[in-house]
């Protein structure tokens, strides 16, 4: 059986937001003064995404912190990550993600569920590189911010997509927050070019507080393999699959986990990992994809 997973190992973990605004279109602040917010709040870098505007913010970043640029276009709202030239914000689904991809970019669906957007709607759509499982600011709205059922469904269908949870702050009175949720990137260096690399290859979780701290295959009992993880503090970690496949682990009473495992069977089409804190925060791997085939690993 094969298992193919988007995580490495010795990297380091890089925090950042990928989905916010400025007063370059409907954001409360400045592109300076978002930068220095994020900054202070404990970020490595973080992507703007101002409606059919790109924002350079190539300035703001230094050694210490990264810029990525970026675009959110509307037809249906896309993430346009690592794009140099702004792209024309009447361009439909398939233009805009053809668009993004000609200058490099890697495009992000932004907040399915929160625009009604149906599973068909996204599968005939080729080049995405990943969607938005979770957004802070649809959550807050509307309870729309979880588009975890479409991804999975889009997951066992054979589409691999990798998922993203983010603030999409506006900074503003009406959307005041940030830090709600984002993403740890495992990047060989803090640069825009490594992030979008490791962005690219999936090998990134999104998190509104836990943390993963590896995910591996390791040779279970009787030559099964294991997807095992290990995290902060948590109360339960779910293995999600295809269907009904996969588990849950959870702690003891009065207990917390830091880790747990998983053998699947080869329906299981992925794997998925969720760890939830007491809080009932959540964090979410990427899919590792499941398949006939693979040597079972030695100890």
């Amino acid at each position: 059986m094969t298992i193919i997973s988007p995580y490495g190992g010795g990297e380091r973990w890089y925090r950042g937001n990928l989905h916010c605004h400025t007063t370059e279109s409907d954001g409360g602040l400045p592109p300076e003064e978002t930068v220095a917010q994020y900054r202070s709040a404990g970020y490595d870098f973080l992507a703007i995404t101002d409606h059919g505007h790109l924002t350079d913010v190539s300035h703001l970043a230094d050694e210490r912190f990264a810029t990525i640029r970026g675009e959110e276009l509307s037809n249906p709202h896309l993430v346009a990550l690592g794009i140099r030239e702004g792209i024309e914000d009447r361009l439909d689904f398939a233009e805009q993600i053809a668009a993004v991809r000609e200058q490099g970019g890697l495009p992000i669906l932004a907040h399915p569920a929160w625009m009604g957007l149906r599973v068909g709607d996204i599968a005939k759509q080729d080049g995405l590189a990943g969607m938005e499982v979770y957004n802070h600011i649809c959550q807050l709205l509307n309870g729309k911010g979880s588009s975890v059922n479409i991804w999975d469904e889009l997951l066992m269908n054979g589409r691999q997509l990798w998922g993203v949870a983010a603030d999409d702050a506006h900074l503003s009175t009406f959307h005041p927050q940030l830090q709600g949720a984002w993403v740890m990137v495992a990047a060989e260096e803090l640069t825009e070019a490594a992030l979008l690399s490791a962005l690219e290859a999936g090998c990134f979780y999104s998190t509104c507080g836990p943390e993963i701290r590896s995910v591996e295959v390791k040779a279970g009992e009787d030559e099964q393999q294991l997807i095992s993880v290990a995290c902060s503090p948590c109360t339960e970690v779910r293995f999600v699959g295809a269907a009904f496949h996969g588990g849950v682990v959870r702690a003891p009473e009065g207990e917390l986990l830091e880790g747990a495992g998983h053998c699947p069977l080869e329906d299981m089409v992925y794997c998925r990992i969720e760890c939830a804190d007491a809080q009932g925060r959540v964090a979410w791997s990427n899919p590792l994809r499941i398949g006939p085939g693979a040597p079972t690993p030695s100890a």
